[in-house]
Order: C-alpha cells, then sequence, then structure tokens
C-alpha cells in the first residue's frame, strides 16, 4: 500500500501514455492509477524493407541444416526454460500431440541450457521430433529461420506485444498465440494466423491443424495485411497526433 500510495503520487504527473497492444490498453484502462490518464494504442515500428517474405524456403532450410521436405514448426524466446509465461509447455503438448506425423519438424530457438533442454525432452519423450538451433544473435539468421519456418507457435501466456511474431507476420509466416496477451494486436484470426482461446491445449492444436491446411506461407494477404496495420508513415503520424493534442 505504502509503495502504491508512491506510485499514484509520481505518476499523477504522466501526461499522456502510449502502449503497443489492446491488451496493455485494457490493462491500463483498469489501473486505478493510469486509467484517467490520456492512453494509445501505438504498435511498434518494423523495418518493412528487411523484413519482407522470402520466397526460396529450400535455401533457407538447408544453410540451417533443416529438412526440406517437411513443414517447419517454429517455437521461440529468450530462456524459455526458465520463463514460464513464454508458454514452452504448452508447446510440448503441441509437439506430442504432432509427434506421429513424418511431415512436420519441430523447432526451437532462444536457449543456451542444453542440459536442461535434453532433460526436458526425454521427460516428455520428444528427443526425435525437436531440432534446438540454441541462441540466435543476428537479423540475418533469424530472418533465415523465419524463412524456413511454415508456421510460428508462440502460446506466452502474458505478452506486452510479441517482437517475433510481428517480425514472422512481416515475413508472411503465420503465427499460433493465445487470445488475451499482447500478440493478438498482429495476428488477425484465421486471415494471418491463428488466435487460440486462452491456456487451451486443444485449441492450441486445432489453430496448428487449421493454418497447416488453409495459410499457405507468405501468402499475400498475410503480407498486405500486415503492411497495412504497420505501415510506418502512419504510425509516425499516429505518435505526431497524439503528442501535439
Amino acid at each position: 500500500r505504502y509503495i502504491w500510495k508512491k506510485k499514484l503520487n509520481k505518476f499523477k504527473n504522466v501526461n499522456k501514455i502510449i502502449v503497443t497492444s489492446k491488451w496493455m490498453l485494457k490493462c491500463l484502462n483498469e489501473s486505478l492509477i493510469f486509467k484517467n490518464h490520456p492512453i494509445k494504442e501505438i504498435p511498434l515500428i518494423l523495418d518493412q524493407k528487411f523484413w519482407s517474405p522470402i520466397t526460396d524456403d529450400s535455401t533457407s532450410k538447408k544453410i540451417l541444416g533443416l529438412p526440406e521436405d517437411k513443414k517447419i514448426i517454429t517455437f521461440g524466446s529468450d530462456n524459455y526454460l526458465s520463463n514460464d509465461r513464454k508458454g514452452f509447455n504448452f508447446f510440448v503438448e503441441t509437439i506430442k500431440h504432432f509427434k506421429d506425423n513424418k511431415d512436420i519438424e519441430f523447432v526451437v530457438f532462444g536457449e543456451n541450457n542444453l542440459n536442461k533442454l535434453n532433460e526436458y525432452k526425454k521427460k516428455f519423450n520428444i528427443e526425435k521430433n525437436l531440432i534446438n538451433l540454441g541462441k540466435i544473435n543476428d537479423q540475418m539468421n533469424m530472418k533465415l529461420l523465419y524463412a524456413a519456418s511454415d508456421l510460428i507457435v508462440s502460446p506466452s501466456i502474458q505478452e506486452a506485444f510479441g517482437l517475433i511474431i510481428s517480425e514472422a507476420q512481416h515475413m508472411g509466416v503465420p503465427c499460433v498465440i493465445f487470445k488475451n496477451t499482447g500478440s493478438e494486436s498482429i495476428v488477425e484470426h484465421k486471415k494471418t494466423g491463428y488466435i487460440a482461446k486462452f491456456k487451451s491445449v486443444e485449441d492450441l492444436v486445432n489453430g496448428v491443424s487449421w493454418c497447416l491446411e488453409n495459410l499457405n506461407k507468405k501468402e499475400k494477404i498475410i503480407n498486405n495485411l500486415i503492411n497495412e496495420k504497420f505501415d510506418t508513415k502512419k504510425i509516425i503520424n499516429d505518435y505526431l497526433e497524439f503528442l501535439k493534442t
């Protein structure tokens, strides 16, 4: 209560607040400290010239050592084994559901703790179904991974925005996410991906199946919708207009 009163006193002089997603906007509108402040949702900007589709996914798969004859379903986040909110446990359940499908390969990145990951793979019997690419520290290799991926699964249960989702969608890659997270502001349900019911493994699996059957990677509809939603000039203008008023 003491800290809360300190926050109330300090933040009362904040003139305007910019958030990056509808989820953050909802949180602030429910906050006793912030709800009476002017708040505007404006997404993060990406370099749309760099994050654009690569049509030659076969070369990307070769460079990364991934099988060229399989669908690649990718999950990734920094230190996802020690960060429960990234939802790796939900991804594991998805792997278990599809592990007998010979046409699918699952890929993870962002974690260098191989011992812990190997323990996880043995515990849930997914050793043969999971390729680990470890930490990826440069944009070009990330771009190659998106190009090689047929689908990104990001079952975070708490996400302010979702930069990986934004980059992948700009690359034309369908994404499956959970409802009630910041990434919901990026994905268009059944147009650029699938928004599953919050914490529902069953609906997450439904989303993966639906996307694989109905959304071809790099479809023009995905790229067009994302470019329109994240138009750089519009975003900059939104900032200027909000700050001027």
